[in-house]
């Protein structure tokens, strides 16, 4: 069991179209891998960063709320 499993059980559950997930540490890779758009924080591991679709701004300078403001909201994924 992990995140990558939850990620797909729940994508087939609410037969969602697209999965956004957003990680930082290395528990958060298989999440990220079965997500359809994966976001890292600038403050990730290096190894999760360079798996993920986009990198945003660290968990400190609100990168979550960013990214989504910039990129969901403004139709860009």
């Amino acid at each position: 069991i992990n995140k990558g499993n939850a990620v797909k059980f729940l994508k087939g559950l609410i037969h969602a179209d697209k999965v956004i997930a957003f990680g930082d540490h290395m528990n958060d890779f298989e999440m990220l891998k079965n997500a359809d758009i994966s976001v890292s924080v600038e403050n990730a591991v290096e190894a999760l960063k360079e798996n993920s679709t986009y990198v945003t701004d660290s968990v400190e300078n609100n990168g979550v709320t960013n990214w989504l403001k910039n990129y969901y909201l403004n139709k860009k994924v």
